[in-house]
């Protein structure tokens, strides 16, 4: 007798392992700061999506500092004091995922050798010195910020103070080390914009602000510094800021000449995913320009300070 076989096969595709979601936190934590902002976001298998609702706890040298409650968006803002050499824990409780902590240590402050506005090659350019510190390998972003305040020049009242977002993209890329220093100090060239100081030619002081009449012959003047911040990074930091920006200082050794082999984001967090780091800096303010207007927004005289 014989009899049919039937043969018939079926598609198995296996569930990943591990959890459907993990936490992720990424964080910059400037010693010039006392405000700072930590961001949780979940890791899933389709994607990543905020983590709104988690409860971000700082630690610095084993003492609890701060606490505060991520918003719809995953940023947790938090206060603490950070001091070069300090270790910074964070930690972090989702409604969603596993609990998770970093640990970072924060380096030590680099060393501005000179640092001056000049025109350089046609060009108003910040010229900085940086100084090779340590027999180890330190690693650096530089970032340029422009600080305004208005005041009248009559009667010395301050009207407006501001700081603004980065001139430069340091926060981005312009990561460097200093491999190729060799125990000497390297001097960088970093080009300003030449028409930040007209910014608010056409926003008037005077009556139009502050709800009386001021007489046309007070004048109101706008002084521009340009804030330079020189930052410490470890290693972490600084392969990630490189790897996200594919960027590198001109004229300074390009990182992906230092990686052997294949590179893979760095982290730091337990139990999930993320760098949470401290960035140890040193800042200089160097006066840039002077605009004088008078109550009705008319430039009587502009200079730079340089």
């Amino acid at each position: 007798m014989l009899l049919p076989v039937v043969s018939c096969s079926q598609m198995i595709v296996p569930e990943p392992a591990g959890a459907d979601k993990i936490l992720c936190l990424n964080a910059r934590l400037y010693t010039a700061d006392t405000l700072h902002t930590v961001s949780a976001c979940y890791g899933c298998r389709t994607g990543v999506e905020p983590a709104p609702g988690t409860v971000v706890v700082c630690f610095v040298n084993g003492v609890r500092v701060d606490e505060a409650v991520a918003d719809s968006l995953g940023d947790a803002q938090l206060r603490a004091r950070i001091e070069p050499g300090d270790t910074v824990c964070v930690t972090a409780d989702a409604p969603l995922a596993p609990s998770v902590s970093a640990k970072t240590v924060a380096p030590l402050s680099p060393v501005i050798g000179q640092a001056g506005i000049g025109l350089i090659e046609g060009y108003q350019q910040v010229r900085l010195q940086v100084a090779d510190n340590s027999p180890e390998e330190d690693y650096f972003v530089v970032k340029l910020y422009e600080d305004n305040v208005v005041y009248n020049q009559d009667g010395g009242e301050v009207v407006l103070q501001e700081r603004s977002p980065s001139l430069v993209r340091g926060e981005k890329g312009h990561v460097f080390s200093d491999h190729a220093f060799a125990g000497a100090a390297q001097t960088m060239n970093i080009v300003v914009d030449g028409t930040t100081r007209y910014q608010y030619m056409y926003r008037w002081y005077g009556s139009y602000d502050y709800g009386h009449e001021v007489p046309e012959k007070q004048r109101f003047a706008l002084e521009t510094s340009i804030r330079l911040r020189l930052c410490s990074l470890c290693a972490g930091d600084y392969w990630t800021s490189f790897l996200l920006s594919g960027d590198s200082w001109d004229g300074f050794e390009n990182p992906l000449d230092q990686i052997g082999g294949a590179m893979v984001y760095p982290c730091n967090v337990d139990g999930g995913a993320g760098l949470v780091a401290v960035r140890s800096c040193a800042e200089v303010v160097l006066p840039y320009a002077e605009v004088i207007m008078d109550g009705s927004g008319c430039i009587l005289s502009d200079r730079y300070l340089f």
